[in-house]
């Protein structure tokens, strides 16, 4: 993983700022022009992390419009895919037909393709950019999750994939629970379920729910390891790495929410036993699988937080939010 490179157009000039933005989006992103929509000067503020060749980004802004047409197609490099989330506000763009995308929903966009995105005012937006093959295997057919809104109904796993990916900035990967190299792989079972490609059946086969028992139980007896990954569950059951997820998306699940789940059930185990009265809380999140005290801290309760770091587990808040 890289460190967090930013971008502000309150490092230049105001009459240098359409220029500078233009060559950010190009640099990070893929080539473009970008123009003004309003009279104020432009403002942007852009920060990306590389995990795993999929680029991260966070922007936000005033309103403005960027176009990807013949000439910025034949200035393109490698062909990527671009999901993008505006927190903020409803946003427009061309692409695979004209839409208009609320607040909250993401859009997924083939770099193959033209395209003319606006936003109209203020924006917040998670702007995640995958190679085509780094996609592909999560989801089979990408094309047929572009160009359309995700994230329209509460319940459908479009839906939580929008939630996710707006929640997905630099620093909240760089700094959260789990490696960042794992909610990378999050992000591929949540796209995989939300194609359609890998979702949960009415009636799974004895054979998928046997192999997911495994994968389960063998994620809770290793969950306590700090370095645990997908890939580790998956040589100790002898199956692939991408079966492990297939199986897992079947059933609705992924890696990074079943090890969660999992580190904060011997958490909770931990901080009502007796036996663990002397630790702090920091103690008993590395006891529990967490790389840092911090990661248990911050899924305790709202309102729960009394004492330090330094107080034992007895003097602490017992009560975890549900995973």
């Amino acid at each position: 993983m890289s460190a967090i490179v930013t971008w502000s157009t309150n490092a230049v000039p105001r009459t240098q700022r359409l220029d500078y933005f233009a060559a950010a989006l190009s640099s990070a992103l893929v080539p473009m022009q970008v123009e003004a929509t309003h009279t104020g000067a432009l403002a942007s503020h852009m920060s990306m992390l590389e995990i795993d060749d999929v680029d991260v980004l966070s922007q936000c802004g005033s309103a403005h419009r960027s176009l990807r047409g013949r000439a910025e197609l034949a200035r393109s490099g490698a062909h990527t895919y671009h999901l993008i989330v505006n927190r903020r506000a409803a946003w427009y763009v061309e692409h695979a037909g004209a839409t208009r995308v609320r607040a909250g929903q993401a859009f997924l966009i083939d770099s193959a393709r033209a395209n003319l995105i606006e936003m109209p005012s203020a924006y917040e937006v998670t702007h995640v950019k995958m190679p085509e093959a780094w996609l592909r295997r999560w989801v089979r057919e990408p094309s047929r999750m572009v160009g359309r809104p995700l994230g329209g109904e509460a319940g459908q796993m479009d839906h939580a994939l929008a939630a996710f990916v707006a929640g997905m900035t630099p620093h909240a990967l760089r700094d959260g629970p789990l490696p960042a190299s794992m909610m990378i792989d999050h992000l591929g079972a949540m796209l995989a379920m939300a194609s359609g490609t890998t979702g949960r059946p009415i009636a799974a086969s004895s054979a998928a729910l046997a192999l997911y028992n495994k994968v389960f139980a063998c994620i809770a007896n290793r969950s306590a390891e700090p370095l645990l990954s997908a890939g580790d569950i998956a040589n100790s059951l002898a199956i692939a790495e991408s079966e492990l997820h297939s199986v897992l998306a079947s059933f609705g699940d992924t890696f990074a929410s079943l090890l969660v789940t999992h580190r904060l059930a011997n958490a909770r185990r931990m901080l009502a036993s007796r036996a663990f009265e002397a630790f702090t809380v920091p103690e008993i999140a590395l006891r529990a699988g967490f790389s840092r005290g911090a990661d248990l801290t911050n899924l305790l309760e709202p309102g729960d937080t009394s004492g330090s770091d330094a107080c034992p587990a007895r003097d602490r808040p017992k009560r975890l939010r549900s995973s």
